[in-house]
């Protein structure tokens, strides 16, 4: 069977080798494109790097929700300092082929109000490589619907300092959706489990936050 394009999606597609098996019995791979969205705990081994080295291009999508402590704890119990790393891994790559395309961004109650330093971070870390970063940052994905970490749970009074700060037409105020109180207490209900089983705490983290949700 002739493949023009092969999506792989998460779990995470590279922790396991479920992907190369697929792609070694892959017919003319030069023909074919490869994509895959990735939270960045795992870097390609030499395994897959030749298996990717057959195929036409190779695009690399990381899912990213913030920077440092506030990565490690939306993506709890990833590291960021293992995650930038595997990116630079990604960026010093001599395979022609694979390149890094703009994140997976994905906005949550806590993180909408330090966009501004994650967007700092990304300018700084990729100012030598060809990532679109106005891409990357102007089309943040949010949970939709009844999910605990939707965006119905940040409160009017945080969501006017967000427009204040960032201003009504920016991508990040134009997330936000009509507050209700049903949300915003799945959400406190949700951290409050959480910070319980991993021992964590979201106000050491999100100091700035803590006058928004009691």
């Amino acid at each position: 069977m002739l493949f023009r394009s092969i999506l792989f999606l998460g779990g995470e597609p590279l922790r396991t080798d479920s992907h190369i098996r697929l792609l070694e019995n892959i017919e003319h791979p030069k023909k074919a494109s490869l994509r895959y969205t990735t939270n960045g705990s795992y870097r390609p081994d030499e395994r897959t790097l030749e298996a990717w080295s057959k195929f036409k291009e190779v695009k690399l999508q990381f899912s990213i929700d913030g920077i440092g402590e506030h990565f490690n704890y939306l993506r709890w119990p990833l590291q960021w300092h293992q995650v930038e790393s595997n990116l630079q891994y990604i960026l010093d790559l001599k395979n022609s082929n694979v390149t890094l395309t703009p994140f997976s961004y994905t906005t949550t109650p806590l993180s909408l109000s330090y966009h501004d330093q994650y967007e700092d971070w990304a300018k700084k870390f990729f100012a030598n490589s060809n990532i679109n970063i106005g891409e990357m940052f102007e089309r943040p994905w949010q949970p939709r619907g009844e999910t605990p970490m939707g965006l119905a749970a940040v409160p009017p009074k945080l969501q006017q300092r967000i427009k204040e700060k960032y201003g009504d037409a920016h991508a990040i105020s134009r997330l936000l959706e009509p507050f209700t109180a049903k949300q915003y207490l799945s959400f406190m209900n949700y951290i409050r489990i959480h910070d319980k089983h991993r021992q964590t705490n979201w106000r050491n983290v999100f100091p700035e936050m803590q006058e928004f949700y009691r």
